[in-house]
């Protein structure tokens, strides 16, 4: 293929795989029936993020194609680090948080969450919180702010704002400038955009105000869709060369892949 001012769009637009782009999914909650999926857009790997139990036979299964991503509940403090221990030792590279989640509803700056941050700088591991819908239950649980608080405590561990923080649809934008200031102000934080594509310019806004190896891809599978994720990022009036950032190297540098 001829490379125009951008052969990635060239080969979303023809419906062809981007193989020759190394593109990391940041964040998702299937695995297997996703393979195909993966395939068919030319994606490498997949974060996939749950328990012990559900995630390390398909990272086992599939070492070249999944990353586990351990999730724990704080509301069980003696479970944390032996649960965090068994993932680890089972290929596990990376943690999941959700303090707003209906189940967990644990603010990320609560004292049950230390041993998971010094787990993570002991190990080198990349912690991704979710920072966005449900948040506006309780902006005391994980807004952007509270992780800057973290990330400053913690400032050998890398942390990744999942959904840029934007709580709601009205207040997207806020939410995202609360965010850029954050990850601004701390060299360990990154902003994963994952469903925000969809917002005319978001990924432009993001990458003129934060830089572009601050952004992660992510698709937030299976509440919404890979193939719309890439194509947000492939039609984003941003370089090729920017793209592939974002679409894979930058992750693969928190995980120290390259």
């Amino acid at each position: 293929m001829t490379r125009s001012s951008s052969w990635i769009r060239d080969c979303v637009d023809a419906g062809q795989p981007l193989n020759d782009v190394l593109i990391i999914d940041g964040l998702t909650s299937v695995h297997l029936p996703f393979l195909k999926v993966m395939d068919r857009l030319g994606v490498d790997k997949a974060c996939v993020q749950g328990s012990p139990d559900v995630i390390l036979p398909v990272i086992q299964e599939h070492p070249d194609r999944f990353i586990g991503m351990c999730r724990v509940d704080p509301n069980y403090p003696d479970e944390v680090l032996p649960t965090l221990e068994r993932s680890f030792a089972g290929g596990m590279l990376g943690i999941k948080l959700h303090p707003a989640a209906h189940t967990e509803y644990y603010p990320i700056d609560g004292p049950n969450y230390r041993p998971v941050f010094e787990f993570a700088a002991a190990h080198q591991a990349p912690i991704i919180i979710h920072s966005g819908p449900r948040t506006e239950v309780d902006l005391r649980l994980n807004r952007p702010y509270l992780i800057a608080a973290v990330a400053q405590w913690y400032p050998n561990v890398n942390f990744i704002v999942s959904h840029c923080g934007a709580y709601d649809a009205k207040e997207t934008w806020e939410a995202m400038d609360e965010a850029i200031e954050v990850t601004n102000a701390n060299s360990n934080v990154y902003l994963n955009f994952n469903t925000l594509g969809r917002y005319f310019g978001v990924i432009e806004y993001l990458v003129q105000n934060v830089g572009i190896d601050r952004i992660i891809f992510g698709s937030d599978e299976p509440q919404h869709s890979l193939l719309a994720e890439v194509g947000h990022v492939a039609y984003a009036k941003i370089s090729d060369g920017e793209k592939e950032q974002i679409f894979g190297l930058n992750m693969a540098r928190l995980f120290n892949m390259d």
